[in-house]
């Protein structure tokens, strides 16, 4: 019994230490700054000017900047 617990406690350990830093990750990865650079980039968005309407698909409404 003293055997199962120990192995058990340090299994939650290593799993408690990896979802920390698979926390960070994410926290790093998802940085707006980080986002924006993917976007302008890979997927060739711009800052919208003054005076542009940016449509949105789906159920939102155009919204001027």
């Amino acid at each position: 019994m003293g055997y199962q617990t120990l192995k058990a406690s340090q299994e939650y350990r290593a799993l408690r230490d990896r979802y920390r830093l698979m926390s960070m990750e994410y926290a790093q990865l998802t940085r707006p700054e980080l986002v924006r650079k993917y976007a302008v980039r890979h997927l060739t968005l711009n800052d919208a000017r003054t005076g542009q309407i940016i449509q949105l698909a789906g159920s939102q409404l155009a919204m001027p900047q």
